[in-house]
């Protein structure tokens, strides 16, 4: 599943999400960047909703 991020870098998630905002917010418009996948390096956990470090992973989810 691709991620999206908003401009201003505070939310990150799958695109129907931000379609629904979009719609729920009555917004015409609004830009996003497509995440790039880093293995190794920091990564974005659904479960937590931040970003997490290396090693971190595992520690939310069940």
């Amino acid at each position: 599943m691709k991620y999206y991020i908003f401009e201003d870098g505070e939310y990150v998630m799958p695109l129907d999400c931000f379609k629904e905002e979009l719609i729920e917010d009555d917004l015409e418009e609004m830009t996003l960047l497509e995440m790039e996948r880093d293995i190794g390096g920091e990564m974005y956990c659904c479960k937590k909703e931040d970003f997490i470090e290396k090693g971190d992973c595992g520690k939310w989810c069940k």
